[in-house]
């Protein structure tokens, strides 16, 4: 456990659990600062006195994210926890199309080509996922 003291109003936290930081620190932080900052506000306003702020404290949605892909080595690797394997594979499927058709400044046509998918086929998948251009991919399903 990080040892650190934090207050918030007359309360005192104790630290950081391990397993708190290492999700903070994976999560991809969409909303940069200002959903970091808020995120820690919630966390100590729900957090009691004399405790450590642990996963039990983030809101739903960041508990449920999924963490960042890293690349290692040139190697990428994917950390799912917590799904099936439907959603696990759809979420591959959606960030690969999405990859595929930033490639192909969104032309529809040469990233189902890449893609090996009937040009109608692509545009299923783009419904299906709620795929946007200039948006990231994010858990829907």
């Amino acid at each position: 456990m990080s040892r650190l003291l934090l207050t918030f109003g007359r309360r005192r936290i104790l630290g950081i659990e391990p397993e708190l930081a290492k999700r903070l620190v994976d999560y991809s932080w969409p909303g940069n600062v200002r959903e970091l900052e808020n995120e820690v506000r919630r966390m100590l306003a729900t957090a009691q006195g004399g405790s450590y702020l642990g996963v039990k404290h983030l809101s739903p949605r960041l508990a449920k994210a999924r963490p960042v892909e890293r690349q290692r080595n040139g190697v990428r690797t994917l950390k799912l926890e917590g799904e099936t394997l439907k959603q696990q594979i759809e979420g591959v499927e959606a960030e690969l199309v999405l990859e595929s058709l930033r490639r192909h400044r969104w032309n529809q046509s040469r990233a189902a080509i890449e893609l090996g998918l009937s040009r109608p086929g692509l545009s299923n998948k783009i419904k299906r996922y709620r795929l946007r251009e200039g948006e990231r991919v994010e858990r829907r399903w």
